[in-house]
C-alpha cells in the first residue's frame, strides 16, 4: 500500500510538472549586439514527454492556427501535438502540451517506420474566424509525398507534388529531401528540399511552385546551407530559414531571409536577409527546423533535438522589426 501510494504520488508530481521551462537563447555578452531585424520575445524549453509519458521529440513542423489559438507540431517519429503559448506583458512565458495524435494513414493505421518520417507542416483555413474546420499539410522525407490531416492526424487527402520531386532518387540523399511547405494567398504551394536536387546547380537553394515553376536564391554557404523552413505571409512574401552546418567544431549560423518570387516561369527570387543567429556569437542555438507566423510581425521557431539528450526542443518567438 505504501509502495502504490508512492508511485501515485510520483505520478501526480510528473503530470503537475509544467511542459516548458524558460530558456535563455542568448548570453550577456550577446545581448546588445546587431542582429538585424530579429527581435527576440520570449524562448522556452519544451517537454520531452506527455504526462502520459508519451514521447514529444524530434519537433520539426510548425504552423499556427489562429482560430483556435494553438499552435501545432509534427514530429519525424509521425505524430502531431497542439500546443497552447501562454504570454505576458508582449512575451512568450509558456507553453503548455494540450493534445497529441498519430498521423493515420488513408486506412486508419498510425503511420510507423520510414512512412513516419514527417518534416514539415503547414495549415488552411485557420484565419478564417471559423473553428473546426483547419487542415494540416505535411510533407515526408524518406518516402518523399505530401498529404493533409484533420486536427487529429486522420488522413484526409493526398498532396500532388511536382513531377521532380516524387522520386526519391531525384535528391542527394535520404535525409536531404523534403523539409519545407507553404501555402501562397495567390494559390499553390510552395516546398524546398534540404539540399538542391541532382539535376539542378548544387551552389544554389531553389524553391518549388506545385505547379511546376521554381526559383533559386544564393545561400549564406553555398556548399553546406541548407533550407529547413518556410512560411509565406499574406502578400506572398516568402521567409525562409536556412540552416548552415558542417560538424560540431565549426560555427552552426541560422539564416533568416525574404525572398519575393516574381510572376514569370522561375528563374532567381530577389533576397533580402533579414538576420542571422550564429553560435559564435553567444547564441545557445540548436536544430531549428521549422517556422510559423504568429501574427503582425511575429513568429515562432522550433529546433528538432534529434532524440539527443546533448540537445534541446526550443521554442523561440521574435518579431522581424523591418520586415
Amino acid at each position: 500500500m505504501l509502495l502504490l501510494s508512492a508511485l501515485l504520488g510520483n505520478q501526480a508530481s510528473i503530470a503537475a510538472e509544467p511542459f516548458s521551462k524558460p530558456f535563455r537563447l542568448r548570453s550577456e555578452a550577446a545581448e546588445h549586439q546587431d542582429i538585424g531585424a530579429f527581435r527576440e520575445l520570449g524562448s522556452v524549453r519544451l517537454g520531452t514527454r506527455s504526462h502520459d509519458g508519451a514521447p514529444i521529440r524530434e519537433l520539426s513542423g510548425l504552423a499556427w492556427d489562429a482560430d483556435e489559438g494553438l499552435l501545432y507540431a509534427v514530429s519525424d517519429a509521425g505524430y502531431l501535438v497542439h500546443l497552447r503559448p501562454r504570454f505576458g506583458a508582449d512575451r512568450l512565458l509558456a507553453v503548455a502540451l494540450v493534445a497529441r495524435f498519430p498521423l493515420r494513414d488513408r486506412r486508419g493505421a498510425p503511420l510507423e517506420g520510414r512512412a513516419a518520417d514527417a518534416e514539415s507542416l503547414a495549415v488552411r483555413h485557420t484565419r478564417n474566424g471559423r473553428r473546426g474546420d483547419a487542415e494540416l499539410c505535411v510533407t515526408f522525407e524518406i518516402q518523399p509525398r505530401a498529404a493533409c490531416f484533420s486536427t487529429r492526424g486522420e488522413w484526409l487527402k493526398k498532396l500532388a507534388l511536382p513531377v521532380g520531386l516524387r522520386h526519391r532518387w531525384n535528391y542527394r540523399g535520404a535525409n536531404q529531401q523534403l523539409e519545407s511547405l507553404a501555402f501562397l494567398a495567390s494559390g499553390g504551394f510552395l516546398t524546398a528540399p534540404e539540399r538542391p536536387l541532382k539535376n539542378l546547380d548544387p551552389e544554389l537553394l531553389w524553391l518549388h511552385h506545385s505547379d511546376g515553376r521554381r526559383w533559386s536564391f544564393t545561400p549564406y554557404d553555398r556548399a553546406h546551407s541548407a533550407v529547413v523552413g518556410l512560411e509565406t505571409l499574406h502578400d506572398d512574401t516568402v521567409l525562409v530559414l536556412e540552416r548552415r552546418f558542417v560538424s560540431p567544431l565549426h560555427a552552426i549560423v541560422f539564416t533568416l531571409r525574404a525572398l519575393h518570387l516574381d510572376d514569370s516561369a522561375g528563374g532567381e527570387a530577389r533576397t533580402r536577409e533579414l538576420a542571422r543567429l550564429d553560435n559564435r556569437r553567444g547564441w545557445a542555438i540548436d536544430n531549428f527546423e521549422a517556422i510559423a507566423h504568429h501574427e503582425a510581425k511575429r513568429f515562432f521557431i522550433v529546433s528538432d533535438d534529434n532524440q539527443n539528450p546533448l540537445q534541446r526542443s526550443l521554442l523561440v518567438y521574435f518579431e522581424l522589426d523591418n520586415l
